[in-house]
Parts: C-alpha cells; sequence; structure tokens
C-alpha cells in the first residue's frame, strides 16, 4: 500500500533553506500504481507524457493537516474535498475526494489548462481503507518534516502534533469528525458552538449514530434540532423483531465482500426476491408494507414517526431478532417505501447487531440499502422488458416510476446504472 496514494520520487529543491516550499520541491506520483495515473500529464513544452508531475510538497502538507478531519470524516452535506485545494499555488490533479466511512472512494479525471505548460491526462477511481488512507496522510506528512530542519516548517509541525495528538484519544477523534462533517473547524470553536455540539450528543448518545446524523445536516442548528427526533426514531425501530427476514436471511448465500457496493446491493436484492418469491411490483407503500409484514411474521418491527426532511428513517437489528424500522412520515409514499426496503437491505447485509440513521448521506453501507432497494421495487429486468426503444424520455420514466410506485428517481438511477437505455430531454 506504501506510496498508493502520494509517492515523492526524489526531491528536487535545494538543501538551503531558502524556503520550505523550495526545499520541498519534489517529482509527486499521485496513485502511481493505477492504470491512469491521477498524475499522469502532458508537458506541452517538450510535448511529452508523463506519470509525476513537479510540485512543492509542503502545501500538499499543509492542506492534509489542517483539512485532516474532514478529510477522514463521512462527507457532509455542507463541504464537497477535491485534491486541487491542496496545490498552493501549484497544480494537482482533479481527484474527487469523498469518505463514504470506513472506506474512502476518490475518482480522478483529466484536466485541460489551457494557459498553463501542462494538462492532466490521467482518469480512473480507487476505494481505499479508511486505515489506509490516514496511514498515507501520516506517511506523507511525515516525509515532508522530516525533509525539512530545525526551525522549518513550524506551521505544519504544530498543525500535524495537534492531529496526532488528537487521533490518540477516540473521544476526541470522534468530536473532530463530527464537527468537520458539519463543515466546521474542530480547533477553532467557539463556546457557543462547542455547547450546541454537546446537547446534540447527550439528545443522541450514541457514538456512531451521531456520526452518522452530522452529515445529514447542513448547519449546526439543523444539528442540534435533529438529534432528540433521531434518538426517538431509533428507539422506536429497537423495539422491533421480524423472526421471519431473519430466517430468510439464514438461507441466503453468502456475498463475497470484493463486489461493488452497488452491485452487492442488486445482487443481494435478485437472491431476496428469488427465495421470497416477491411479486414483480408491489405498486404502493400500503402493498410493500403489507407483504414484507407477512414475509417477517410480524406487524410491530415497522412504525412511523413525526414527519422530517433531513432523516428518513432508522434501523436498529440483532442477529436472534431481526431488523426493527422506524420511518419518518410524509406524504410522498414512494419515499417511505424505498426508505422501508433500504432498511430491510441494511438488515441483510449486516453482521452482527446494528444501527442506522437512513438519510441522504453517501455510505457504504448506504449505496448497498439503495441499490437492494431500487432493485427490490423496480427490478431492472422487468424496467428493460416495459421499454419500447434504446432511449427514453421523461414522460416514460414517470410512466415506469407510476407503474412500480417508485419516485422517477429510481427509475431513473436503475436504467443509468444498468445500461438499459440512453436517457433523453
Amino acid at each position: 500500500m506504501s506510496g498508493r496514494l502520494f509517492h515523492i520520487d526524489g526531491w528536487e529543491g535545494s538543501e538551503d533553506p531558502v524556503s520550505e516550499e523550495a526545499k520541498t520541491f519534489c517529482r509527486l506520483h499521485v496513485f502511481r500504481d493505477a492504470h491512469s495515473p491521477a498524475s499522469r500529464i502532458l508537458d506541452k513544452r517538450a510535448d511529452t507524457t508523463r506519470d509525476f508531475l513537479y510540485a512543492s510538497a509542503y502545501p500538499l502538507a499543509e492542506w492534509l493537516a489542517s483539512n485532516y478531519w474532514t478529510l477522514t470524516a463521512i462527507e457532509g452535506q455542507v463541504r464537497k474535498v477535491n485534491l486541487i485545494e491542496g496545490g498552493g499555488g501549484y497544480l494537482l490533479p482533479d481527484l474527487r475526494w469523498r469518505c463514504l466511512g470506513p472506506m474512502v472512494e476518490m475518482k480522478w479525471k483529466g484536466r485541460d489548462l489551457p494557459d498553463q505548460p501542462i494538462d492532466f491526462l490521467g482518469h480512473g477511481q480507487a476505494m481505499l481503507s479508511l486505515a489506509d488512507v490516514e496511514r498515507e496522510i501520516s506517511r506523507f506528512v511525515d516525509r515532508v518534516l522530516d525533509r525539512l530542519g530545525a526551525g522549518e516548517g513550524e506551521a505544519l509541525r504544530q498543525e500535524w502534533a495537534s492531529v496526532c495528538a488528537t487521533r490518540a484519544n477516540l473521544d476526541e477523534a470522534v468530536w473532530c469528525r463530527i464537527v468537520a462533517s458539519l463543515g466546521l473547524d474542530p480547533y477553532s470553536l467557539d463556546d457557543e458552538a462547542r455547547r450546541a455540539i454537546e446537547t446534540a450528543a447527550r439528545n443522541l448518545p450514541d457514538r456512531d449514530l451521531i456520526l452518522q446524523l452530522a452529515p445529514a445536516c447542513r448547519s449546526l442548528e439543523e444539528f442540534v434540532s435533529r438529534a432528540s427526533r433521531a434518538n426517538d426514531l431509533v428507539n422506536a425501530a429497537t423495539s422491533g423483531k421480524a423472526p421471519g427476514l431473519v430466517a430468510v436471511k439464514e438461507d441466503l448465500p453468502r456475498l463475497g465482500k470484493d463486489q461493488k457496493y452497488y452491485e452487492r446491493g442488486y445482487e443481494l436484492a435478485r437472491q431476496f426476491r428469488a427465495a421470497t418469491s416477491s411479486p414483480s411490483t408491489f405498486e404502493s407503500y400500503q402493498g410493500f408494507r403489507k407483504w414484507v409484514e407477512d414475509l417477517a411474521e410480524s406487524e410491530d418491527w415497522i412504525s412511523e414517526g413525526q414527519p422530517d426532511s433531513v432523516i428518513y428513517g432508522a434501523m436498529s437489528a440483532k442477529p436472534a431478532t431481526g431488523p426493527g424500522i422506524a420511518l419518518a412520515r410524509t406524504d410522498k409514499t414512494e419515499r417511505m417505501m424505498f426508505g422501508l426496503a433500504r432498511g430491510v437491505g441494511e438488515f441483510l447485509d449486516s453482521r452482527g447487531t446494528v444501527k442506522s440513521i437512513l438519510s441522504a448521506v453517501d455510505t457504504v453501507t448506504a449505496r448497498v440499502g439503495r441499490a437492494f432497494a431500487a432493485e427490490l421495487l423496480a427490478p431492472s429486468d422487468f424496467i428493460r422488458e416495459t421499454l419500447s426503444s434504446s432511449e427514453v424520455s421523461d414522460e416514460e420514466i414517470s410512466a415506469i416510476a407510476d407503474h412500480f410506485g417508485v419516485e422517477d428517481l429510481v427509475i431513473r438511477h436503475q436504467i443509468k446504472n444498468h445500461r438499459l437505455a440512453e436517457l433523453v430531454n
């Protein structure tokens, strides 16, 4: 894994301490082992292509240190991260950085720069474990600091020392990730903001759940106001039991961990449909709820709570008793049906005791659950049978969505992700 994300292939700067940037000027690789490395460039002056770029490592190290908690926290609704930001005046690739919980997804693409001597040509994607990303950041920052002598890079040394000290304390690390998911700086919170987050933590005392809630909110005020509501939904879900679903889960074959998360959700839904002889369409939330209640051999494992625009619901499950699911009530019953199906999917893919908040946040677990729900409620094979040509319009998408009782967006994603037709309009 060493050097997979960032690799310094030799220093180009002088040993003389002119400046930190000059001393850490280097040949920098980004995803050098990829088929098309992120650092692959066209040198327009030499009319050649190479897989590294010349840049100072110091601004990038500063950016990694000062944004450490944002880079390693579940991506929130407030701030999106791109490696371009870390150049400090030097050109870096267009690499989208998205933390999905235990995994970090990175996607990069070409970057045309008409007024610059280079263009970026690389394109690709990688999924790294959060632990590997943390090690890569540490290795890179430490190497930059090793390059600098005594009295040099003091701002970076102090910033990085603060990060390392915080990482060593689990409670403080969790706190920083909560704050970062809200788009705030953990090291510069005022007293009012700190008290507000402490209030939210008391109202939603489960550490894992509050880490899930924070990135779903667009402001600190929204976060504080949702904490009690999230806790109520989780408590309602915790009381549910669905023994029939436990039996179905035990009979499903185990899926390999090497599958992409969307593919994993699709395959899980196909297995579930086959095992339960599910109908081609459930048509409505009430129809789907009745069917899944009968399958679960229980009616009290699904509950409904207050309407909410941020939290769609919550799922809580134990291996022996199965899931309980609490949904935020809404007039958009298609959304409630999708949330219920997603909760079932997250339970089927889980190992051990789990609790989750259902929201728009993008995580590994959510990707599996959403893909499962889409394929269960609107199977791609059945959608294919309804299409009349290789192109599909917005009107056709709405008609198909009505047939399956889901929102248009579900059908749109199914058609796109399964390459069923070309989307027009």
